[in-house]
């Protein structure tokens, strides 16, 4: 027997069957949760420094290369951070979060 047998052999329980769908179809689609635009948590970046006695353009390099240094997961040091530190004073703080 063929796949197609019944429903040629019953065109209106077909009819049927296919207005069933469409009305299925129509009270379900306004149900569907659909957003304009996905909720996605963008990464933000906080910088804080304080150099005492330092210009605005100072600290406006400072906050820029805070916020151009990558992430890493290991808190350990980096032997690039090793100048960083040693070019700032020791009443400086420099940290981003």
């Amino acid at each position: 027997m063929n796949i197609s047998a019944p429903f040629i052999q019953r065109p209106i329980a077909t009819a049927l069957l296919m207005v069933g769908l469409l009305v299925g179809g129509l009270v379900a689609y306004p149900l569907l949760p659909i957003a304009a635009l996905p909720n996605v948590n963008y990464p933000t970046l906080q910088v804080t420094a304080q150099l005492p006695g330092a210009d605005p353009q100072t600290m406006a390099v400072i906050g820029r290369d805070a916020a151009r240094t990558p992430v890493r997961p290991d808190p350990g040091p980096h032997p690039d951070d090793v100048g960083e530190r040693a070019r700032l004073s020791p009443r400086s703080r420099c940290s981003s979060t």
